[in-house]
C-alpha cells in the first residue's frame, strides 16, 4: 500500500477535522498576507523625505472649517458651480464659456481651497525662505488627456527629496538649456532615458459643430531632455493643500502617487518657459508648500507664527512633528496587524497538534494492523508528515485564492466607481493598478514557509513519539 492511500485513509476517516485545519490554516495565511499588504507602503515615504525631518520646516496648508468665510464647503461649491454651469449652458454658451462664467460667478473659488500664493505668506515671522513644488498646466503630447502632468520643485526642496532612480540621475544632475529642460519622469510607461519631448500649453474653445471641446495646442519651442526615470510607484508630494487634522498630521496624509508620464523639473529651469507662455502664478496649483525657518524657534516664537497662519486661514506644523507621527502610526498600525496574526497562527498550530493527537488515537490501532501486514515501522512518520504537507497545501491554495480574488474584486469596485464619476479611462489607467490591491511579499511568503514548516514539524514529532507498536 502507498503513502498516498494512508494518506488519503486520514482524511476519509477525519473529513470534519480535515476542515477544522484547513480552515484554522487558510484564516492564518490570509491573515499574514493582509498584515504584509497593509504595512508594504509603510517606511517608504520617511525614507524618501527623511531630510526633511526638521523643526525648522514647516508644512504650509490651508484650513476648512465651519467657521470659513461664506461657509465654503468643497461639496456644496461644486454643487452650485455645477448648477451655474447648467444655466449657462441651457441659455445658450457652450461648454467651455459656460465653465468659465461659473467659476467667475463663484469668485475664483482657488483662492479658497488648496492654492497657496508666495505674497500669502512672504510676511510670516522668522521665514527664512519659502519652497514650492507646484503643478503647472502644461502638457508633452498634442493631446492633454494622454499627457502626464509637468511640475515644478524648487532646487533646495530637490535637495531634501531622496527619490531611487531607476534609470539616470536626480535633478541636482541637471543642466537645462535656454529651451531644453531636463526632467526626471514619474510612474513611466512610455519614454527612455534621453528621450526629448515637446513642452505645450493649450487653450480651450469649443466646436459648435461637433458639440465637442477642442484643445488648441500652444507650441513655443521648449522641450523636456528625460535625465533621470523614477521607480514606478514612488511616492509624491501632496495633491491638495488643504486639511483638518493637523495634531495627527503624517507623511501619508501629504504623500500620493504621480499620475503615469509626470515630468519633474527644476523651479529655476521652468522660468522662462512660464515667461514664454505666460504662465503666472495664478495659473499654477503650489501643491507643496514648505517654510524655512530661523533657527532655534522658541515656544512663544512659534505661536507667533500660528496666529499669522490662523488669521490667513492657514497653519503649520513642523516636518519633525509630522515624522513624529508617521513613526507613532506605523507602530499603531503593525501593532494592530500582528496580534491577529499572531493569534491566529499561534491557534493554527495548536490547533492541528490537536486534531493530530485525536488522529493519532485513532490510527494508533490501525498502524498496529497495518504493521501486522507488513507495514514497515517508522512509515507512519513520513505518512503523518505528508497528511500535515497536503492540509498547508490545501490551506495555501485556499488563502492564495481568495486574497487573489478580494483583491481583482476591490479593484473592479474601485474602477468601476471612478468611470461612474465620469473619469476618463486613460486616467483610471494611471490611478489604479492591480498591484495596488494584490501585493504579495517576500516577507509574507517566507513567514507563510515558516508557519507550515512548524505545523508539520509538531505535527510529525508528535507521531512519532506517541504511536506504540503491537509485539512482533
Amino acid at each position: 500500500m502507498s503513502y498516498n492511500f494512508f494518506v488519503q485513509k486520514q482524511i476519509k476517516c477525519h473529513k470534519v477535522l480535515f476542515i477544522v485545519a484547513v480552515a484554522q490554516m487558510a484564516l492564518s495565511i490570509y491573515l499574514i498576507l493582509v498584515m504584509f499588504d497593509n504595512i508594504s507602503g509603510f517606511g517608504y515615504a520617511g525614507k524618501v523625505f527623511r531630510k526633511m525631518n526638521s523643526e525648522n520646516l514647516m508644512y504650509i496648508t490651508r484650513t476648512v472649517n465651519d467657521n470659513f468665510e461664506n461657509d465654503f464647503k468643497e461639496d456644496e461649491l461644486f454643487e452650485e458651480f455645477d448648477a451655474l454651469r447648467t444655466k449657462y449652458i441651457q441659455s445658450g454658451e457652450n461648454f467651455v464659456t459656460a465653465t468659465d462664467k461659473a467659476w467667475t460667478d463663484l469668485g475664483d473659488p482657488d483662492m479658497h481651497f488648496g492654492k497657496i500664493k508666495s505674497e500669502d505668506i512672504s510676511d510670516m515671522p522668522y521665514l527664512k525662505d519659502t519652497w514650492y513644488m507646484e503643478t503647472t498646466p502644461f502638457i508633452t503630447t498634442d493631446d492633454p488627456d494622454e499627457s502626464g502632468s509637468v511640475v515644478a520643485v524648487d532646487r533646495e526642496l530637490s535637495k531634501l527629496i531622496k527619490y531611487d532612480v531607476d534609470q539616470g540621475k536626480w535633478l541636482d544632475k541637471a543642466q537645462s538649456t535656454d529651451k531644453l529642460i531636463d526632467v526626471v519622469v514619474a510612474d513611466n510607461t512610455r519614454y527612455k532615458l534621453n528621450d526629448i519631448v515637446p513642452i505645450y500649453n493649450y487653450e480651450l474653445s469649443f466646436d459648435d459643430a461637433n458639440e465637442k471641446i477642442k484643445y488648441n495646442i500652444i507650441d513655443k519651442g521648449y522641450k523636456a531632455r528625460i535625465i533621470g526615470i523614477l521607480d514606478y510607484g514612488d511616492a509624491s508630494l501632496d495633491m491638495t493643500n488643504t486639511c483638518t487634522w493637523l495634531d495627527s498630521l503624517n507623511l501619508y496624509d501629504i504623500t500620493g502617487r504621480y499620475e503615469e508620464n509626470t515630468f519633474i523639473a527644476l523651479k529655476e529651469d521652468m522660468d522662462k518657459c512660464y515667461e514664454a507662455y505666460g504662465v503666472t502664478e495664478k495659473d499654477l496649483d503650489h501643491t507643496y508648500v514648505i517654510a524655512y525657518l530661523d533657527e532655534k524657534i522658541s515656544e512663544k516664537q512659534y505661536n507667533e507664527i500660528e496666529d499669522y497662519l490662523a488669521k490667513k486661514r492657514m497653519a503649520g506644523v513642523d516636518m519633525e512633528r509630522i515624522y513624529s507621527n508617521t513613526v507613532d502610526l506605523e507602530r499603531n498600525e503593525f501593532s494592530n496587524s500582528l496580534i491577529p496574526t499572531l493569534a491566529a497562527g499561534i491557534f493554527s498550530i495548536f490547533s492541528i497538534i490537536a486534531i493530530s493527537i485525536f488522529q493519532m488515537q485513532y490510527m494508533n490501532r490501525k498502524y498496529q494492523i497495518y504493521y501486522y501486514c507488513g507495514m514497515e515501522k517508522g512509515k507512519e512518520v513520513v505518512i503523518q508528515m505528508l497528511y500535515s504537507l497536503f492540509i498547508s497545501t490545501t490551506a495555501m491554495i485556499l488563502s492564495f485564492g481568495i486574497y487573489i480574488v478580494s483583491g481583482i474584486i476591490k479593484y473592479c469596485n474601485a474602477t468601476a466607481a471612478a468611470r461612474k464619476k465620469g473619469v476618463p479611462e486613460n486616467m483610471i489607467s494611471a490611478w489604479y493598478s492591480l498591484s495596488d490591491y494584490i501585493h504579495i511579499s517576500f516577507g509574507a511568503v517566507i513567514i507563510i514557509f515558516v508557519l507550515t514548516a512548524l505545523i508539520m514539524l509538531f505535527s510529525t514529532m508528535l507521531c512519532a513519539f506517541s504511536v506504540r507498536y503491537g509485539k512482533d
